[in-house]
């Protein structure tokens, strides 16, 4: 037991001191707070049967040996006749004084004022820790709502920005559609880049349909169809149809003049009169 100052001395002998509220309290903070310190999680369940053995151990067993000591030194210049006996009969009387204040006194402040005391304080610490504990967890979950909105947030830009990029290309490619040339032109195009290379292995199959769908985005059946009138047997043909392919030759002329293609145009005039009548 640690020293205690003067002003306490005499409501430690009185046995006012331990049954204190205010001196309970603050015995259980401090020592609850000592005892956290050494020993992460200790629960104040267990701080409270440390001062319950204290009130035993301590409080009890000072208060009766300071009173029952004052009352040897008090007595002990009338006895003459100090012996074994004497020392057998001090023992035994204090032992049967002890056992009379315990029943008479220790015990009913202990269960009916010090014990009640120190559960209502225990009740209270506890009530603040799960206080604590639950503003904690709170401000925790607060903190992670708030990063989930802000990652939340974070992605609605980006779907906002992804729907921007994709309004923006459904408006181009109406666009680019309506620049890009006709099938039988691209095929008259990529016929004339082929043959111009040496190239003769060329053939009108859904083999070569499908790589030139890769190559032009245009539909299997109708690259397969212009293969079949470019490369394949002369057909006959409506007026109208001529008409057609005679405008889709104009326009691969005007773009092999752009791009200086003496050899491209070359070959396509020997190329158009197949689809002359």
């Amino acid at each position: 037991m640690k020293s205690m100052k003067l002003t306490q001395l005499i409501p430690l002998l009185t046995f006012d001191l331990p049954l204190d509220s205010r001196y309970i309290g603050t015995t259980f903070t401090i020592t609850h707070h000592q005892l956290t310190t050494m020993y992460p999680g200790w629960a104040l369940q267990a701080t409270r049967q440390k001062l319950k053995a204290r009130y035993w151990f301590g409080y009890v067993l000072i208060h009766f040996a300071t009173l029952y000591s004052l009352a040897i030194v008090v007595t002990l210049p009338f006895n003459t006749h100090l012996n074994q006996f004497y020392l057998a009969g001090v023992l035994t009387a204090g032992i049967i004084c002890f056992t009379i204040i315990t029943i008479t006194q220790y015990a009913p402040r202990f269960f009916s004022d010090y014990l009640p005391k120190l559960e209502t304080i225990t009740a209270e610490l506890e009530s603040r820790q799960n206080e604590l504990i639950k503003d904690q967890l709170q401000k925790g979950l607060n903190n992670q709502i708030a990063g989930e909105y802000e990652k939340l947030g974070y992605v609605l830009d980006q779907i906002t920005c992804q729907r921007e990029r994709l309004a923006t290309l459904q408006n181009e490619i109406p666009k680019c559609r309506q620049k890009q040339m006709h099938t039988f032109s691209q095929v008259l195009i990529f016929y004339a880049f082929y043959k111009t290379a040496g190239l003769n292995a060329l053939q009108c199959n859904d083999v070569t349909a499908g790589q030139l769908m890769k190559l032009f985005g245009k539909d299997q059946g109708g690259i397969k169809d212009s293969l079949q009138l470019i490369i394949g047997p002369k057909q006959e043909l409506s007026h109208r149809f001529r008409t057609e392919i005679q405008n889709r030759f104009n326009d691969v002329y005007a773009f092999f003049e752009e791009l200086q293609f003496s050899a491209g145009i070359s070959l396509l005039k020997s190329l158009e009169s197949k689809f002359r009548e």
